[in-house]
């Protein structure tokens, strides 16, 4: 099927049937099952996704949909970001999507200008899905991402099937620093008519060690934020992290149906624990309390124009979201099996 072929096609299946038909399909070719009553060894020689497959799960997953207007009270200060195919609480998102096969680790790279308001609207404009991935997609090294195949980093069930010749793992990580900093802004600017009371900002207090204000006396003393507004910080922090922690799901879900359009095997999962995988990618991990607690990855330097994906405390990157495994299944296996 030629790249033109395959775009017709994905764009042509119904939402419905691919809602109702998916199904995690985890035997891909070249796979092997080694325990339970259904084991079952391929005779097949393990097939990457082709470049046109892995531009359309990227698409699907994390595109570039075009201006996103953003129908508020108050006008939003983006000029041209493009909106995306995730649903997010600014322009690009709080998400990076990494991901990784057989010739390499990747980034996709979301500082992108919207040309229109809808970027791809008739069938001739959907080459430039392919256009954009080629494009936004920065390599980190080569050859795949070397994840122990041991308990941990990854879970038990995902040992014989998770990152395997042939298959391409999508790894979406959230900054949740940005979506932190950005909810305490609107929690005591008046200013940008959100949260904060036209009286005065909330005040944020650190109720980890007895309800002290967290930095803020300067503020409390001028009338910024009102002293009588209580907020304690770790609501703020359990807040930034349900507003992010939505976009790796829809990421994943996309990814998922786009799966069924095109004739894939894939599955969602939570099979990692998040900490050795980052060292693995490049993250610095910084130790917190003199080193006697685990660290926090705190940056991957050089990706994003040569700035750092920055963490707070928290991350998502398996531990509470997900990853996308996608394989050319080995459609007879259980026939043969």
């Amino acid at each position: 099927m030629t790249p033109s072929e395959l775009l017709n096609l994905a764009w042509s299946y119904p939402l419905f049937e691919a809602l109702y038909g998916r199904r995690s399909r985890r035997f891909g070719l070249g796979f092997e099952m080694r325990e339970g009553p259904f084991c079952y060894k391929s005779a097949r020689t393990p097939v990457p996704l082709s470049e046109i497959e892995e531009a359309l799960l990227v698409g699907a997953g994390a595109g570039f949909s075009g201006l996103a207007l953003w129908d508020l009270p108050t006008p939003a200060p983006y000029r041209r970001r493009s909106g995306r195919t995730f649903p997010t609480t600014r322009p690009g998102g709080h998400t990076a999507l990494f991901f990784t096969n057989d010739e390499g680790l990747y980034v996709l790279d979301a500082n992108v200008t919207a040309s229109k308001l809808r970027e791809i609207e008739t069938p001739d404009e959907r080459t430039k899905l392919l256009e954009a991935y080629r494009a936004q997609r920065r390599e980190l090294r080569r050859g795949r991402l070397d994840i122990p195949r041991r308990i941990p980093p990854m879970s038990g069930h995902d040992l014989w099937d998770s990152n395997r010749p042939g298959s391409t793992l999508f790894l979406p990580v959230c900054d949740v620093s940005a979506s932190l900093i950005s909810l305490i802004a609107q929690f005591v600017d008046p200013a940008l008519r959100r949260y904060a009371p036209a009286g005065g900002g909330m005040n944020i207090v650190d109720d980890r060690h007895g309800y002290r204000p967290a930095g803020t006396e300067r503020w409390l003393k001028d009338g910024f934020l009102d002293t009588e507004g209580m907020l304690p910080l770790s609501i703020v922090e359990r807040q930034a992290c349900y507003y992010v922690f939505s976009e790796p799901a829809a990421i994943c879900q996309n990814m998922f149906l786009a799966t069924e359009a095109l004739g894939l095997g894939g599955w969602k999962h939570c099979g990692f624990l998040s900490l050795e995988i980052l060292k693995r990618m490049g993250f610095r991990i910084v130790a917190a309390n003199g080193g006697a607690t685990f660290g926090n990855p705190v940056g991957l330097d050089g990706v994003g124009r040569n700035t750092a994906w920055h963490f707070f405390g928290m991350w998502i990157f398996v531990l509470n979201g997900l990853a996308v495994d996608v394989v050319h299944p080995q459609r007879e296996r259980f026939a043969n099996s």
